[in-house]
Formats: C-alpha cells, sequence, structure tokens
C-alpha cells in the first residue's frame, strides 16, 4: 500500500493569463503540474495564507495522474 502524501492545487492567474485560458497548479511531491481541470476523489479542505495564492484547496492522495490535460487525484 502506498503512503498518502500531502497535495495541494489552486487557479494560477499568470498562467492562465498567458495562455488565455483557464489554468490550474497541482502540486504533489514537490512537482507543480499545470491542468485545465481537476478530478478530485480524495476528500480536501480549504485553506488561506498571507501569501500568494491567497486560497488553496489542501488533501492527502496516494497518486496524481494527467489525462488529456486533467489531474485526476486519488
Amino acid at each position: 500500500m502506498t503512503t498518502k502524501r500531502r497535495f495541494f492545487y489552486h487557479y494560477n492567474k499568470p498562467y492562465s493569463q498567458k495562455m488565455g485560458e483557464t489554468y490550474w497548479s497541482v502540486h504533489f511531491k514537490d512537482v507543480c503540474y499545470f491542468v485545465k481541470g481537476i478530478d478530485c476523489r480524495v476528500p480536501t479542505q480549504s485553506k488561506n495564507q498571507k501569501i500568494q495564492p491567497r486560497a488553496i484547496m489542501i488533501g492527502f492522495a496516494n497518486k496524481v495522474e494527467l489525462q488529456n490535460n486533467i489531474a485526476i487525484i486519488s
């Protein structure tokens, strides 16, 4: 059984403006993925910070897979 690791995701405004469409940043195992959508299959909670990004969603997951520019978090 794999160990669950912390992940978080947030809206990425600078990258979205650069690309001309909405993008999210998904952070897992010290890697940042830029994706157009998220399919989150594990519980999450919101977290507010005093630094950017101001609001993020955090949780624990076994893996993050990319399919058709969608992050599948499980």
